[in-house]
């Protein structure tokens, strides 16, 4: 899982290792190297006429093994015998923008026109001074309403299947003409590949958009069409393709095809200014590696009003809102919505692709999660914490973390914590690394393939090298011991791993005192309380399975009476909640007689799934009873709350 890099303001790329350093009057260079274990690379005249005295030189050191840039400069600064110690930075060419770029594009290029915010875009200008796509290029396949392919703007960059000249297919009918019917694949074309006439320029003007079309004249289509396109699409050779479709169902057909594709899949997060975490959005929600959801940012960095998000399920922001493109007919208009936001994200990609043709899926998702812009108005909106930086995607570093070092493990039951020491974005040298990548399994991990199928853990950003980061990884209760394998991996931030450490350690038993084993005769169900079964968990108990709950409600599901002979024990579950905010709530209660019943919590409005725990210690030595109670008022129903892994135990 990936989890935003630190907001640390990003520093100018420079060759890591080196320093240069001016001496004062009188200050012997030679000595001064071999004082900090350094070798000389060159010395500079700073000037034509003074070349045989070193104390007009410029010295272009490089630092001995195991200390950094930044380390070295703040030794060399604080020698009485130095004027100045700098980074050896890497200068690129200027910005590369085209003099008739339609300021209508403003999420590619923001002055501040049309009362936007100057800087608020993808900084299409830094990254077309390093590359503006190629023809030979990854394939983009825009899956989607078809495009119009034979428009002036696009048809240089349409795909064409080599084996018989067509430009794409048509999973509605079979055929291989995905000519667009609406104007929405168009319109995603333009913003990824639209060649620059009349000033509407796409992220790529080089590239092989690929259309494939499976949505209907009016915007619909069905999943097995979708899953047929994108089978033609990663046949065909599709590197990346660019999805502003989904709903509220979640699907294992359409899931499994994507798991298994090679591609890379960006997506829009819907238009319904909801939270994705509570209410998923597929195939956005859908938790794979190789997928990335999309939120929808305005001309002044701010959340489209319609966009949905997502603290954990939606990965980055990108423009969305009055953008301007390529309609079918050789027209042009602008639309809204996170289906324009998603085609940005896209194109981005297939930049960086064109820039890094070996780079995986893992390491582009890195490069696009890693490099945004931080903004204080997306955290906590999106998994990254900001709006895509395209030029920033492109930079280059070939040099991976440090491993993590002096791991450690201390296990109880339901719960792991795991420590380290972090180490540097370079080696152990350098900032801080960009994230890790926590995995755990029931089986020894050995290698990158155990690795990838072991169970995730989300991990929060990097501190510093050197200091200590800690993890708890909670684990549902179990009646017995069971032995578990962890590894860590340090990711810097274009997707370089660190080496591979593992640990391990048996989590104890618990004791329990209640074990829901998904039993009705363990429970007193009032109204429609039942299982529900839910994706990726089974069933879970629910107030109104399959259904919105009814208005004034006052309904519990309530454990049978138990004793509780533990000193500390605690009631512990998993819930997601879904109810009209400050109307309609949940109440977890506790009972020493089944009459008087004492609040623990109550929950109102939305939440995505949570791991909650309560202490029982003042109840010890009682017979009790928990309920969780479900009261509604007479309108706005919703889907209820969702109760999982329940436990009273120690």
């Amino acid at each position: 899982m990936f989890i935003p890099a630190s907001s640390r303001p990003r520093l100018p790329q420079y060759v890591e290792g080196e320093v240069l350093v001016k001496l004062k009057d009188q200050q012997p260079a030679d000595q001064f190297v071999r004082q900090f274990g350094a070798s000389l690379c060159e010395c500079i005249p700073l000037h034509h006429q003074f070349k045989s005295s070193a104390k007009q030189h410029l010295l272009r050191l490089q630092l001995p093994a195991g200390m950094s840039t930044a380390e070295g400069i703040a030794l060399m600064s604080q020698h009485q015998g130095v004027a100045y110690a700098a980074t050896n930075d890497i200068l690129e060419k200027t910005a590369n923008l085209p003099k008739d770029l339609d300021q209508r594009l403003w999420g590619l290029h923001n002055s501040g026109q049309q009362g936007g915010k100057a800087g608020a875009d993808i900084s299409c200008a830094n990254a077309w001074s390093q590359t503006t796509g190629s023809r030979n290029g990854p394939v983009v396949a825009v899956v989607d309403t078809g495009v119009d392919y034979q428009h002036t703007n696009l048809k240089e960059n349409i795909w064409t299947n080599p084996q018989d000249g067509s430009h794409g297919f048509n999973a509605i009918n079979g055929s291989h003409d995905p000519m667009d019917d609406d104007e929405h694949g168009t319109h995603c074309s333009g913003t990824i590949a639209a060649q620059g006439q009349q000033g509407v320029y796409g992220i790529n003007w080089q590239a092989q958009v690929m259309p494939v079309k499976f949505l209907d004249s009016n915007g619909s289509g069905k999943t097995s069409d979708a899953i047929k396109g994108l089978a033609f699409a990663a046949e065909q050779g599709a590197r990346i393709t660019s999805n502003s479709w989904g709903g509220t169902s979640f699907n294992p057909a359409l899931r499994d095809a994507l798991a298994n594709s090679p591609c890379l899949h960006i997506f829009a997060a819907g238009n319904d200014n909801s939270d994705n975490d509570a209410i998923p959005y597929y195939p956005a929600g859908y938790d794979l590696p190789n997928l990335i959801a999309v939120a929808a940012s305005d001309r002044r960095d701010q959340r489209g009003m319609f966009s949905n998000y997502g603290a954990e399920s939606v990965h980055l922001a990108a423009p969305g809102v009055d953008i301007y493109s390529t309609v079918p007919g050789d027209q042009y208009t602008s639309l809204d919505g996170t289906s324009m936001a998603a085609p940005h994200v896209a194109g981005a990609a297939a930049l960086v692709a064109t820039a890094y043709p070996e780079a995986s899926n893992q390491q582009l998702k890195a490069r696009l999660l890693y490099n945004v812009d931080q903004l204080p108005q997306w955290q906590g909106q999106v998994s990254s914490g900001g709006r895509l930086n395209v030029a920033a995607a492109l930079h280059q570093d070939e040099v991976a973390p440090g491993a993590p070092l002096q791991a450690s493990i201390q296990s109880r039951a339901g719960r792991v914590q795991l420590q380290w020491q972090c180490p540097g974005d370079d080696g152990q040298g350098g900032g801080a690394a960009a994230a890790y990548e926590v995995r755990y399994s029931d089986q020894p991990i050995v290698d990158d393939a155990g690795f990838e199928t072991a169970t995730a853990v989300k991990v929060e950003r990097p501190g510093q090298p050197g200091t200590t980061q800690s993890v708890n990884v909670y684990l549902p209760l179990s009646e017995q011991p069971r032995k578990l394998y962890f590894a860590i991996k340090a990711s810097d931030e274009v997707g370089n791993l660190s080496p591979m450490v593992t640990i391990s350690d048996t989590v104890p038993a618990a004791r329990f005192a209640f074990l829901d084993k998904k039993d009705a005769s363990q429970w007193n169900l009032e109204g429609s309380w039942g299982l529900q079964n839910v994706p990726g968990r089974g069933p879970v108990w629910t107030d109104s399975p399959d259904s919105s709950y009814a208005n004034e409600l006052n309904t519990s599901l309530t454990s049978k009476p138990f004793a509780l002979n533990q000193a500390d024990a605690r009631l512990i579950f998993e819930e997601k909640h879904l109810t009209e905010l400050n109307y309609d709530r949940c109440s977890v209660e506790i009972s020493r007689d089944g009459k008087r019943w004492d609040r623990l919590d109550e929950y109102t409005g939305n939440s995505a799934w949570k791991r909650r725990e309560y202490d029982l210690s003042a109840y010890q030595g009682a017979n009790i009873q928990f309920r969780f109670r479900l009261q509604t008022d007479n309108s706005g129903p919703r889907d209820g709350v969702f109760f999982d892994n329940i436990a009273v135990a120690s």
